[in-house]
């Protein structure tokens, strides 16, 4: 493909006016470049070779929208970005379909995160590494890519996640900048493409809940973006675009809903357990207690005091889940709760469970070295091997969920 660049490069220099040929459907080699060679070098020197004169006007033209949703399809974000600076009328002009950018962008769920599934060692690299948009090349951007370069060579895998990121990170900026070009459109256009586009993500996240609280997330900065007095404004149905919204919603509400109730009631349970478990445990000391003081045996040991301290922490943290839960079940479920309300609950109650779980163990582990450390010198090293098990089972399947929750409601928060 360097080559054909090249080659590229040495007719135009040549023939400055071939940028602008065009066939008998209209269509300019950038349209071409996009369609046949995918190449992303090619296109970008095509795009700031080519010019809207002549015949063809390849970005005010008939062809203009067909170009705008080829790139979007390549996912050439930045490029597309580009122009849409420099023609802001393209951010909403419709093709022979009718389609406008958002359209387009609601068929392609896999070129955002919430789309694009990332295992959990993968996505931990990805929200590390940076990523910054250049529209054009710059003197910062070359040795900053230099340096990347570098590590993609020791590290191959990086490549592919930081691409996945750009073009994730490229996607959401482009969604940001129709919607600012969004006066321009009639507010039932406007408002009916944004419902179409977050209706059609509706499974790209395996929890329904999340999956809400990022609908009304979007719904609320495209709100914010519009002017006040549009908020009113009725299509023609005669329903405004919370309307719209919440009748789009009504099975994701309750799916959410559902969800947020089934696993209130499961890690409940797991809670329950634990609190009862170790209250019974500070009690019924490992032991016993002495007759005539009333105090326990082991009192002076350093592993009581282990045994004692973690036994406190999982009874303290599993009663802190057991209350998040409980408010959780029986809480209100309005949708503006999915947004922070039920969200924020449900990760206090996963962590301080999942607190609790690496806690229990532990003072399970003490109490038994505490009762076998005299017979058996060795047996706190497999008694602490073992109580690791459990404990990174539920890491494995539940820390992922709970991490990508987190981060979620971190991004969310700093918009």
């Amino acid at each position: 493909m360097g080559e054909s660049v090249k080659a590229a490069k040495a007719l135009v220099a040549k023939n400055p006016s071939l940028t602008q040929v065009t066939d008998f459907k209209g269509f300019t080699p950038l349209i071409y470049s996009v369609t046949s060679t995918r190449c992303k070098d090619m296109v970008r020197y095509l795009f700031m070779n080519t010019t809207d004169d002549g015949p063809g006007r390849p970005f005010s033209g008939s062809s203009a929208s067909q170009l705008v949703a080829l790139l979007i399809h390549a996912g050439f974000y930045d490029i597309t970005m580009h122009l849409l600076q420099r023609y802001p009328n393209l951010a909403t002009i419709s093709d022979s379909n009718g389609s406008i950018i958002l359209n387009v962008l609601s068929k392609l769920p896999s070129h955002f995160l919430s789309g694009h599934k990332v295992r959990f060692w993968k996505r931990c690299i990805y929200y590390c590494v940076p990523v910054e948009l250049e529209y054009l090349p710059s003197k910062q951007a070359y040795f900053r890519n230099k340096l990347w370069n570098a590590l993609q060579t020791l590290v191959p895998s990086l490549k592919l996640v930081r691409d996945t990121k750009l073009r994730h990170v490229s996607a959401v900026r482009l969604v940001e900048l129709v919607f600012s070009q969004a006066s321009t459109l009639n507010d039932y256009q406007f408002w009916q493409s944004f419902v179409t586009r977050v209706a059609s993500q509706a499974e790209s996240i395996a929890c329904a809940a999340f999956q809400m609280k990022r609908e009304l997330h979007w719904f609320k900065e495209v709100e914010k973006l519009d002017h006040p007095l549009h908020k009113d404004v009725k299509n023609n149905d005669g329903k405004t675009a919370w309307q719209v919204f919440k009748e789009e919603h009504k099975t994701l509400l309750e799916e959410g809903k559902n969800w947020m109730k089934d696993t209130s009631n499961s890690c409940m349970l797991v809670a329950t357990l634990i609190a009862t478990i170790t209250f019974a445990a500070a009690i019924t000391v490992p032991g016993g207690n002495n007759q005539d003081k009333g105090i326990p045996i082991f009192l002076s040991d350093k592993t009581f005091m282990l045994f004692i301290v973690s036994d406190a922490l999982a009874l303290f943290s599993s009663m802190v889940s057991l209350l998040m839960f409980l408010s959780i079940i029986h809480g209100r479920y309005a949708k503006e709760d999915f947004v922070v309300a039920l969200p924020k609950r449900l990760i206090l109650g996963m962590a301080a469970l999942f607190f609790a779980v690496g806690t229990t163990m532990i003072a399970f582990g003490a109490a038994l070295s505490m009762l076998l450390e005299k017979r058996l010198v060795w047996a706190p090293i497999p008694i602490a091997l073992l109580a690791c098990v459990p404990v990174t089972l539920f890491a494995k399947l539940q820390f992922p969920n709970l991490f990508t929750k987190i981060i979620d409601m971190m991004i969310d928060g700093s918009k």
